[in-house]
């Protein structure tokens, strides 16, 4: 088998590999039922009202920011709960000595 031979058999095996790839990449865009429609419209409004946010936060030790999701209820849980741990901490340190 010649280089040339190599060289367009290899170009053929990307160009195969590239069109697997984004024909199985492909997305089916069927319009929404009224079903469908209404019971998304619903779940929205129930994420709305429960106070639901998505937020990328940085994650320490890496340089990736990681996609965080969480409700109102479970952000205030989270604040009272460092709230309390930090209060923990200040009165577990020994007061200053005098001289």
């Amino acid at each position: 088998m010649s280089i040339k031979s190599m060289g367009i058999a290899k170009s053929m095996g990307l160009i195969i590999s590239i069109l697997v790839t984004t024909a199985c990449s492909t997305t089916d865009n069927k319009p929404m039922t009224a079903e469908q429609a209404a019971l998304k419209a619903k779940n929205q409004q129930q994420l709305a009202d429960a106070g639901y946010e998505c937020r990328s936060e940085k994650v320490t030790g890496s340089s990736i920011k990681k996609r965080i999701c969480d409700t109102r209820q479970q952000r205030e849980e989270r604040q009272n709960s460092d709230r309390d741990a930090i209060n923990d901490l200040i009165r577990q340190t020994p007061a200053p000595k005098s001289n």
